[in-house]
């Protein structure tokens, strides 16, 4: 059994009790430290000292430990560009040589967005990963129900995967800024790939892939053109109300 520690520093704590307990994790024989990416605290704590960066931190951990695994449950896809994300995490990992281990989540704290000056996707971009989840879950039905026909399972477990790219992707601002063409755009080179795959190994379409297919890119323009009616959006402002 693998055992790892998670933290949540925005809640309380500075630099110094975060090195201290993550040297007390290494000695202790635990294999890894992970920590959140947060800005603001949540709840009733008062937070103090104050807000530490995650890849700030680990980077002094990076020098001051020696064995156990580094990292972020999760770094928030909406506070740094990919580019820049990507240098850090490479440069913490070598100066940690080689310990580091990277988490992506969506971002989901609007007050921390608001407060910090970080731009919040809008709430017509919640149809997308409500979309995704909704579709995830027919596919992953579909495919328990049809796992003793091990062609089309395979396929329903494919589709599956593909529908958590669009929210994934829609989330890097690089890529949110070139607007549905970009994040839906991407998530179509893989069911692209599918297809040409069924045409290389059987010379035609499996049932499984035309039908999912056409499911997913219907349901890309049924999405914008939901997520801009007031029903929509009043969900919405109910949905991310129950988060704050």
């Amino acid at each position: 059994m693998d055992l790892r520690i998670f933290t949540e520093p925005q809640q309380g704590a500075s630099y110094d009790t975060l090195l201290a307990a993550a040297r007390a994790t290494e000695a202790a024989g635990f294999s890894a430290f992970f920590r959140s990416d947060h800005y603001l605290k949540m709840g009733d704590v008062d937070g103090l000292p104050g807000p530490t960066d995650a890849w700030v931190t680990l980077a002094g951990m990076a020098r001051e430990t020696e064995s156990i695994r580094l990292g972020t449950l999760v770094t928030a896809a909406t506070f740094r560009l990919p580019g820049p994300l990507a240098i850090s995490v490479a440069q913490v990992d070598a100066m940690s040589g080689g310990r580091v281990e990277l988490g992506i989540g969506t971002g989901w704290y609007d007050d921390e967005h608001r407060a910090y000056g970080i731009p919040v996707p809008p709430l017509q971009f919640l149809a997308v990963p409500l979309f995704a989840i909704a579709l995830f879950a027919l596919f992953v039905v579909l495919a328990v129900a049809r796992r003793g026909d091990t062609q089309s399972h395979k396929r329903l477990m494919l589709l599956a995967s593909f529908q958590l790219v669009t929210p994934a992707v829609a989330r890097w601002p690089v890529i949110a800024g070139f607007g549905p063409p970009a994040f839906f755009g991407i998530t179509d080179l893989f069911l692209i790939a599918l297809a040409v795959w069924d045409f290389r190994s059987r010379s035609r379409l499996h049932p499984v892939t035309l039908w999912g297919v056409l499911l997913m890119i219907v349901a890309q323009p049924v999405q914008l053109v939901v997520s801009g009616t007031q029903p929509w959006l009043a969900f919405a402002r109910w949905a991310t109300g129950l988060l704050g």
